[in-house]
C-alpha cells in the first residue's frame, strides 16, 4: 500500500463541493509519499500519519520500515514552502534532561511554530519514558514525565500519557493517569 499526504491551497487546479453546494477551487500538492526519504535518514517513509497545519506550516507524524519491529526512522517532521522536509522531533533527538533519544512519538498538536507532543524513549536507567514534550522557539522541553507529580501537593507521580495534547500559544492540556 502506497501512502501519501496532499494539501490543497486555494487556486483554480481542482473542485471540492462543500455545503451548502459551492464549487470552490485548490491547488492539491504531494507533501509527502512513500517514495520520500527521510530527513537525516537512510530510508524512505513507510508511515505517515497524523497531520497538521497551523500558520501555514505543515505537520505530519512519519517513519521508516520496522525493523525488529521498531521505527527506527521516525518522528513529527515539517514540510516548507520550497517543498523541503525536516524533522521538528526525531529518534536522533535528545530526551530532554537525558543522554537517551526518543524511540517513538505518539499524538501531538501545533499552534504556530510551538508543537505538544507525547514522546516515548528507553535507556537501562528508565526502561520506559513517556511525557508530553513541548517545541519551543525549537527548543524541546519536557511539560511532565513519570517522575513529575501530580499537582497539586501529591506523593504520587504521572504514569501514563494518552491521547493528543493541545496547545495554545504557552498553554498545553493533556490528559494522564496515575
Amino acid at each position: 500500500m502506497r501512502f501519501q499526504l496532499f494539501a490543497c491551497v486555494a487556486t483554480t487546479l481542482c473542485t471540492v463541493i462543500t455545503l451548502p453546494l459551492h464549487a470552490q477551487q485548490f491547488l492539491v500538492t504531494k507533501i509527502v509519499d512513500t517514495d520520500t526519504p527521510i530527513p537525516g535518514g537512510t530510508q524512505t517513509f513507510d508511515s505517515i500519519s497524523a497531520a497538521r497545519i497551523s500558520d501555514g506550516l505543515i505537520a505530519f507524524r512519519g517513519g521508516g520500515l520496522r525493523v525488529n519491529g521498531t521505527r527506527e526512522e521516525s518522528g513529527i517532521y515539517t514540510a516548507a514552502s520550497d517543498g523541503s522536509l525536516r524533522p521538528l522531533v526525531d529518534t536522533n533527538t535528545l530526551v530532554p534532561g537525558t543522554t537517551d533519544t526518543f524511540t517513538s512519538f505518539g499524538g501531538f498538536s501545533m499552534d504556530g511554530t510551538n508543537l505538544a507532543f507525547i514522546g516515548l524513549g528507553a535507556s537501562q536507567t528508565n526502561p520506559l519514558y513517556q511525557g508530553v514534550d513541548g517545541i519551543r522557539d525549537g527548543v524541546v522541553e519536557t511539560i511532565a514525565d513519570r517522575n513529575t507529580p501530580i499537582p497539586p501537593d501529591s506523593n504520587e507521580n504521572f504514569t501514563n500519557f494518552q491521547g493528543t495534547p493541545a496547545i495554545q500559544g504557552n498553554n498545553i492540556a493533556f490528559h494522564a493517569s496515575v
